[in-house]
Parts: structure tokens; sequence; C-alpha cells
């Protein structure tokens, strides 16, 4: 005999008879959805929101005045529109139908508003890529914006609602109508439990103090945890009926039988557990396996996950079970309400009862868990683009793999994403040995050329030192002309003295006067060639020295691309650090190459072009620059 309590489930549009407690929460939310095309509803875990939209706003609709379609994510929320669009049309649609045209064919096919109920749209923080999300956030913006009858109410864990904040830029009504439901207080949960008591024919004795009984140990902070509450009932209600089966009586006496609340939840799913082992006679090691098989249905912030019942047969399969006795276990563990199936798909029958299944897993079963969830993104990902693994991802998960069953199209994914990456790798050395050989001929010629340089920085400097001489001489004679020039005025004086004609004296000043401009004219050449030669040594001296910048600037690169696979955020500063000291094609190449070979531990940027991916990353501080001594050890301090 079941009891009538809703165990772990909730209440449907025919149970209206049996839906207490949340008439206002009710009323609130059915006047909020003919007045606004965007509802969020959120709660913490247990407190009914799935209950008050499929039983309680689903009651204040009449027939065909709402066609409410109600969505869980499975593999992703946009996929699951059009497959449940296909349940309300004369014709299927085909899997890859853009969700807005399946929708715009259900307002065809049915002159009636259209409602999109997204359940536990936590699932898409939990589980989803950072793609999906923004996919389904521009999808929710299209549908507000678009020529439709259409309305959505999305239903989220409250400790998730943060999360929505940032998707506020997609859809700028997200916040506008939101309803938060309350756990119940005492008051209320009382009078669920009266009116439960006389609808299920229920009798009491010392009502007023049974029902303390029952209520006072699920307080807290006069809130009632309803999840407890109903497995509770359940509890007492099934006892009582082996008491009496016509006549159900809760009194003092038969809460004292059954024991004073304690974690009911826990002792619920071990009762049901032992229950299950006990029918089927499973073996200690099968028992183990079925525990493993439930945490598989837990997520790691635990939650439930929904899995195929293809995987979960499998997971049984790979531990000491056969094919039916596998489904016998999915069949008996669905009666005990512990989980629940939805076409092909199970997951946990509540999250309460997922988090007292996380409770039980050990941290090694919890790393597993995540890594699981991530490949399970990663897989979901290459199904709609193509986007193999990684090598950080598969580095990742490499070490879980033989622990995480997989089917064979993600065995083929693995090797797939395996053999790019090995791929991948040989090019990468072919390329970069290809650009290594480059940079050390491009090395080798700039040493040949810095060595020439230098060579005729020497016989410039050479040249240089002896022109100065000549000048000095040139100095010298300057000297000695202004000697002669002193002598050859006091010899005309003298002339005069001793009576010279004029013509004698006028021979001699002729003679004096070219020998001085023999004498200047040497020098200005002198001085001519001096200044050449100086302009030869400076520009040696800057063509030794830019071949020396170039010989460093490759230098540093080649030494980037040898490290850029094992400490990649060094090898972009370093290929930074090569074109400033040196910036031409070939450095410019080598930054580029090298952000690729280490493109794994940087953050994805999608949609911004390459180049200005990495200047993003060499501003954005996330990875270090080269400190002093680094940069001592390199030997730039001079080209900087």
């Amino acid at each position: 005999m079941s009891s009538p309590f809703k165990v772990l489930e909730s209440y449907r549009k025919e149970d209206a008879d049996i839906f207490f407690g949340r008439e206002r929460e009710t009323e609130w939310l059915y006047e909020r959805t003919l007045q606004s095309h965007l509802i969020t509803l959120y709660g913490a875990s247990g407190t009914g929101k799935t209950s008050l939209i499929r039983c309680g706003l689903s009651n204040r609709f009449e027939e065909g005045e709402w066609l409410p379609i109600y969505l869980r994510r499975k593999s992703d929320f946009l996929s699951v529109i059009v497959h449940e669009a296909n349940k309300h049309l004369p014709r299927r649609l085909k899997p890859n139908t853009p969700p807005l045209i399946a929708l715009k064919a259900m307002q065809l096919a049915h002159f009636r508003p259209i409602y999109l109920i997204f359940d536990q749209l936590e699932e898409i923080f939990i589980a989803a890529s950072q793609e999906e999300q923004i996919e389904f956030f521009d999808f929710i913006n299209q549908v507000l914006r678009a020529d439709l009858n259409c309305k959505i109410i999305l239903v989220i864990r409250e400790e998730y609602l943060a999360n929505l904040s940032s998707y506020e830029a997609h859809v700028p009504e997200l916040f506008e109508h939101r309803l938060r439901l309350e756990p119940m207080n005492v008051k209320q949960a009382k009078e669920v439990l009266l009116r439960s008591a006389l609808a299920f024919h229920i009798d009491w004795e010392e009502r007023d103090r049974t029902c303390d009984m029952i209520i006072m140990p699920l307080q807290q902070y006069d809130r009632i945890e309803l999840t407890y509450l109903q497995v509770y009932l359940d509890k007492l209600y099934n006892e009582a009926f082996k008491q009496n089966a016509q006549h159900i009586v809760f009194s003092p006496a038969l809460i004292e039988k059954v024991g004073a609340l304690g974690d009911v939840l826990a002792e619920f799913l071990d009762e049901q557990v032992k229950f299950v082992t006990a029918l089927l006679y499973l073996s200690e090691k099968q028992e183990e396996s079925l525990w493993l098989m439930l945490k598989s249905l837990v997520s790691e912030e635990g939650t439930r996950l929904s899995s195929s019942i293809e995987e979960i047969v499998k997971t049984l399969c790979e531990h000491d079970f056969d094919q039916a006795l596998a489904y016998k276990v999915i069949h008996r563990l669905s009666r005990a309400r512990v989980i629940h199936q939805k076409e092909d798909y199970l997951e946990l029958a509540h999250d309460n009862l997922a988090a007292k299944i996380f409770d039980r897993i050990t941290t090694e079963e919890r790393m597993l868990l995540r890594v699981r969830e991530f490949f399970k993104i990663q897989f979901n990902k290459f199904i709609k683009v193509q986007s193999y693994l990684s090598k950080k991802e598969y580095d990742y998960i490499s070490p879980y793999l033989d622990k995480i069953p997989l089917s064979e199209e993600e065995k083929q994914f693995v090797q797939e994403s395996k053999d790019r990456l090995r791929q991948k790798r040989i090019w990468g050395f072919v390329v970069m040995g290809m650009i290594i050989f480059v940079l050390l001929v491009a090395a080798l010629v700039a040493y040949q050329q810095r060595n020439i340089a230098i060579d005729k920085k020497d016989v410039a400097e050479l040249q240089t030192q002896r022109l100065n001489e000549e000048l000095k001489k040139s100095k010298q004679l300057s000297k000695e002309l202004d000697s002669h020039l002193g002598r050859l005025i006091e010899s005309e004086r003298q002339l005069d003295l001793q009576g010279l004609s004029a013509d004698e004296k006028s021979k001699r000043i002729v003679k004096l006067e070219n020998e001085l401009k023999q004498i200047i004219a040497r020098e200005d050449n002198l001085r001519t060639r001096a200044n050449e030669e100086e302009q030869r040594r400076i520009q040696a001296r800057r063509e030794v020295q830019a071949t020396q910048r170039k010989a460093k600037a490759y230098e540093i690169t080649t030494q980037a691309l040898l490290t850029a696979d094992s400490n990649p955020g060094y090898a972009l500063r370093l290929a930074e650090l090569a074109i400033k000291v040196h910036s031409d094609k070939l450095t410019q190449d080598a930054i580029v190459r090298v952000y690729q070979l280490g493109m794994s531990s940087f953050p994805n940027q999608p949609n911004v072009p390459l180049r200005q991916q990495i200047t993003n990353l060499l501003n954005s501080g996330k990875i270090a620059k080269l400190s002093t001594a680094q940069l001592r050890n390199l030997d730039v301090e001079e080209f900087l």
C-alpha cells in the first residue's frame, strides 16, 4: 500500500483537491502571467516551485486558454524546445530546426498563448558551457522581441539567481517580474497537514498535540521543510496502515512508535536501497554499484543531473550487473520514488535527495563528478560545433578516463581529439623547427653582418685617427704660418728701411701669400676629410648596434619558441621583449606562433582577432612581466 502523500514528487493539475497552502502565490503568479511576457520564479530547494506552476497555476487556466510547454535541459534547452514542440504539431519538425521556427509552427497550429516553462534553470549554470548560456539568453531575447503570442516562466533555485545578472544585458526584463517562493511557516504547515488529513480520511487522536509533535521537530526559524514533512507523513501513514488498514489514525502513540524525527531523507534513501537490494537478491558488491549509479545522477554542486537510461544501464553493466537486472533495478528504484523516469531519461526524485547522496560522495568521487560534468560539456560542444578537446582540456580529463563510463561516440571523440593533438604537436614541432632554423640562419647572417660592420667601424676609427694626426700637423703648420706672417711683416719693415724697390717688395709678398694659401687649403682639406670619416664612423657604429639588436632579438625569439610549450606565459613575454628589441616581420610572426603553441593555457576569447587577443592578454596582467633579474640574465639592458 502506497500512502497518498506526495513523497519527493511535485503536484500535477489533477492534484488540485490536495494542493494546499499556496493560494496567495498562485494568484500572484496568475496575474503576472496576464501582465508580462517574462516571469522569474525562484526559491530554495523543496519550497514547491514546480508544484506551484504545474498544479496551482495550471488550474487557474481553463482548457484552451494556454498551451504550457514544460522544459528541462537534458542535453541543452534549445534542442529540447523542438523535441517538445513536436508533441503538439501535426507534422514533426527536424531536430535541427531553429527553436524560434518551432514556436511559430506551434502558434499556427494552436490559436492560444504558448507558455515556455523552463524548470530547474540552474542546470544551465551547473552543466552548460558559457557558449550555450549565451545562446539560450539570446533566444529568450529573440522570443520577447518577436511577434509571437508566447510567454516565458523561468524557474530557478535562489542560490543561482545571481547568475542571471550576468545576462541582464541580453534580456533587460529578467528581473522586472519575479516572485520568491518562501518556505512555509508553522501556521501554513499546520493548515496543509490538517486539510491533507481531511482529504485522505485520516483521523486524529489529540489533534493539536499530535500536529505539534509532527511539525515542531521540522521547524527551523519558523520555516518548514516540506520535503521532510511529506516523507515523515508517508512513514506515519504506512505504519498506521499496518495497524489498521480500514481506519488510519495519527496519534502521539503512533509518532512514538515510528520514532523521533531524524534525518528522514537519509533514512528514507537507505531504506529504499536496502529494500531493492533485498528484493532483487543483490550482493554487497552490487549494492555498492547501485550507490555508484545513484551518485552518477548528482552534480558536483549537489543537485540533480539527468542521464539517459542507456547510460545508467551501461554503468550498472560495468559493475557486476547484467542488462535484465539493471532494468529491474531502475524499475524498482522508480517505484520506490527514489528516481523519476521521463521518456528516455532518469533523474533523482528531488534535489534534497541529491543533497543526501552528495553527502556520501568521497573527495575522489567528487573529483570524478567534476571531470565527468566537464567532459559532458565538451562533448555536447563537439556535437554542436565539432570542437575537439584542447591540450589543456585533454590533460585535465585523461587521468580519469578509465574511471568514467563512456559511450562509443564519446570514446571516438576522445581518440580523435588525442590524434589531432598528436598531429598538431608534430606539426608544431615541424613549424617551430623551421622557424628556429630560419632564426638561426638569420642570426648567423646578422652575426656576419655585425662582424663586417665592426671591421668597417675599426677601419673608420683608424682613418679618423690618421686624420686627427694630420689635423694636428695642420695646426702645427698654422702656427708656423702665423710665425711666417710675422716674419713677413718684419721683412717688409726691414725692406722699407733698406729702401728696396717696390717691385722686389711685391714679389716677396706674393711669394709669402702663396705659401700661406697652400697651408690654409691643406688645413681645410684635412678638416673636411676628418668630418667625412667621423660621419662614416658614426654610421658604422649605428650599423653595429642595429645588427646587434637584430641578433639579440632573434636569440630571444628562439628561446621563446623553445619554452612556449613548457612555460607559455614566460615565452609570450620573451616574444614581446624580442619585438621591443627589434621589430620586423620575423619577430611579429614569432609572437603569434608562441601564442598558438600556448593557447590552451590562455583565456579563450572567441570572435576576437588573434593579434588583438595577444595584446589583450599582455595588457591584462594575467601573466607575469619579466623581472629585473630576468632582463639582466638576458643581457638586454643596452637595447631598452
